[in-house]
């Protein structure tokens, strides 16, 4: 008789109760603070919020539509992302088409900041904890329930640390790819990350310094990071 395999075990991996937790907790704060804002009218109070949305929506609704609506002092990664919200004429008049993608700016943040901090600490409770800051941030909750750029640089931001701490613990190229690309999207939202891009490169040739590793494998890893993070500056 034919011997039967024996049945290959599925192991399913614990889902984390304390991210879990904390992007409930996110998203309920996220939500608040956009309704609360909304109503007492303060979802488009700067000058700044308005002229985001009015200028996402020039792209195609305008005397001269098209990219080169973009070419303006603001750079142009933030105004695309709102773009897919500012067609609906309520949503861009009331400035939720921008306060709606800030949102989920605000969310992939505190994901990928509670990564970034359980990667650091081992601990689920101290990454949990530590979030509380993050989510119950009266300027940040604000800034997200606006058209504002500034959700979506310290979202961008989160995701940079996280992959840069992954590199730091895994070594794979992967991570530092990652870690180049959310540098590349910074650096095309807001000026700060022009300055970011310019700190990893440093941190970067550090790190590989103190791990002893040849100067073509240095030069290797610059490239790979440089050449991607630096795509965004030479492109704008």
């Amino acid at each position: 008789p034919a011997v039967s395999k024996p049945r290959r075990r599925k192991t399913v991996k614990a889902r984390d109760p304390w991210l879990i937790l904390t992007m409930v907790l996110a998203c309920v704060c996220s939500v608040g603070a956009c309704v609360y804002y909304f109503i007492h009218h303060g979802t488009i109070l700067y000058a700044d919020a308005q002229s985001h949305i009015r200028l996402a929506r020039s792209l195609f609704d305008s005397r001269t539509p098209g990219f080169a609506q973009l070419g303006q002092v603001w750079l142009p990664l933030h105004h695309l992302l709102i773009v897919p919200f500012v067609w609906n004429d309520y949503l861009w008049r009331t400035g939720l088409a921008g306060a709606i993608p800030a949102m989920l700016a605000y969310l992939v943040g505190a994901w990928f900041t509670y990564g970034t901090i359980k990667c650091l600490t081992k601990s689920a409770p101290i990454a949990f904890v530590t979030m509380l800051g993050y989510i119950t941030n009266p300027n940040l909750l604000y800034l997200q329930s606006t058209p504002l750029s500034d959700t979506f640089c310290v979202c961008f931001f989160a995701i940079v640390c996280y992959y840069f701490v992954r590199w730091m613990q895994s070594r794979s190229l992967l991570h530092l790819t990652f870690t180049s690309v959310s540098v590349w999207c910074i650096t095309l939202i807001r000026y700060d990350g022009w300055a970011l891009a310019a700190s990893i490169i440093v941190f970067l040739g550090f790190a590989c310094l103190l791990r002893r590793y040849s100067v073509q494998r240095i030069v290797s890893f610059l490239l790979l990071y440089g050449i991607v993070a630096f795509a965004g500056i030479a492109l704008w």
